[in-house]
């Protein structure tokens, strides 16, 4: 009989010290390449030779958050299939192990943290949604690596807004609530908006397998202010000065087991008018959100988040940077790995749900300020 092989030697692939018993069991850990967490996790197995995988993840110092029986539920994908949960998973505190069943029925099978999103998903997204309205792709530079990087731009609308996602890498819900907002913005937003499209920050930690919170030697997110050495950094930099945006959503993903919710933390310094903005705005989106249970916001967690930012201080991450320099309503939008606030074990399609919400809401706190704004000739 062929012996069971792991592999993860493929776009986003992550695992580290697997170990395979013969009773169909693999114990590995998620790996933090390049930075002192680890989150992200994607290994293939090739021949298991049984209906089952036994799948015990060691929960070890690196591990990024809390970890708590049936909230972490990982995807997996047999040769041929669609991805989808485990159907359960078990926290064995006392040996720090998260215990899960894969039903690979004896086929080649992927196993992930939550569900993949690399390069050639945006480029099928790419053909389906943007291509077909007239976005146009920019080369803004190359990656440490050497890799193209891109930025797409679609609408001709009078209001800028910059879509961003995959700051850290292995944060893969992000890039789905990203298309959701894309569509929601081409489709309703015609004439209203343009959009700038940043769809892989750390472009090579994506296609690398890495997670990415708190790369050595400055995160992503860190140092917009012109302290990151990174040359990605730089070249996003230069992209946004060129047309400066009035809205901006970052694509993020949480700790393993947080809800979805929107950070808008404001500069000390931010006049009353701006955090007015602020205020309606969050409040318009979050009341969008809320009509599903899959997509509503938490309210503990959805609000200012300085504490976050140090040492380097919020005017050194990305939203901070938007508004420091331009004074752009930044936003910062978690979209949980698990289950939504309400306990929602999440997909893709909620994603992108949660996307159409996010980008519904924008667009009616949009027309509301348009009504707001005195006509040509009021005091």
């Amino acid at each position: 009989m062929p012996k069971t092989d792991i592999c993860t030697n493929f776009a986003g692939g992550n695992a580290v010290d697997i170990a395979v018993s013969g009773e169909g069991r693999v114990r590995f850990r998620a790996d933090p390449r390049g930075g002192p967490v680890a989150l992200w996790f994607h290994f293939r197995v090739r021949q298991p030779g049984g209906e089952h995988l036994r799948c015990d993840q060691v929960i070890d110092e690196h591990y990024f958050g809390e970890v708590a029986g049936d909230t972490s539920r990982p995807v997996y994908r047999r040769a041929g299939e669609e991805w989808e949960r485990v159907s359960a998973s078990e926290f064995d505190r006392d040996h720090r192990v998260l215990r899960f069943m894969v039903p690979c029925r004896g086929q080649d099978t992927e196993v992930a943290h939550c569900y993949p999103y690399q390069p050639a998903d945006w480029e099928r997204f790419f053909r389906k949604r943007l291509e077909p309205v007239g976005a146009r792709r920019l080369c803004l530079g190359r990656s440490a690596r050497g890799r193209p990087l891109e930025a797409t731009q679609a609408g001709a609308g009078p209001t800028r807004v910059l879509l961003t996602a995959r700051v850290h890498a292995g944060e893969t819900p992000g890039s789905y609530t990203l298309e959701g907002l894309i569509g929601r913005l081409i489709t309703q937003g015609a004439g209203e908006v343009s959009l700038r499209i940043i769809p892989f920050i750390d472009l090579d930690g994506v296609v690398e397998g890495r997670y990415g919170k708190n790369a050595y030697p400055v995160d992503f997110g860190r140092g917009w202010d012109g302290s990151n050495p990174r040359p990605e950094v730089a070249a996003y930099r230069e992209y946004v000065a060129a047309e400066p945006p009035h809205l901006a959503v970052d694509c993020h993903a949480p700790g393993a087991l947080h809800p979805h919710f929107l950070s808008h933390t404001m500069l000390p310094e931010a006049p009353a008018n701006l955090r007015a903005q602020m205020r309606r705005l969050v409040e318009t989106i979050a009341a969008t959100c809320a009509t599903s249970p899959a997509t509503a916001l938490d309210p503990g967690m959805t609000g200012e988040h300085h504490d976050w930012y140090e040492p380097h201080g919020f005017a050194g991450s990305l939203a901070g940077y938007l508004q420091a320099r331009y004074t752009t309503l930044a936003l910062v939008l978690e979209s949980a790995y698990h289950r939504s606030t309400a306990g929602v074990l999440l997909t893709p399609s909620d994603w992108r749900t949660l996307g159409e919400a996010v980008g519904a809401g924008m667009l009616a706190w949009l027309r509301g300020e348009a009504q707001q704004a005195p006509t040509q000739g009021q005091e």
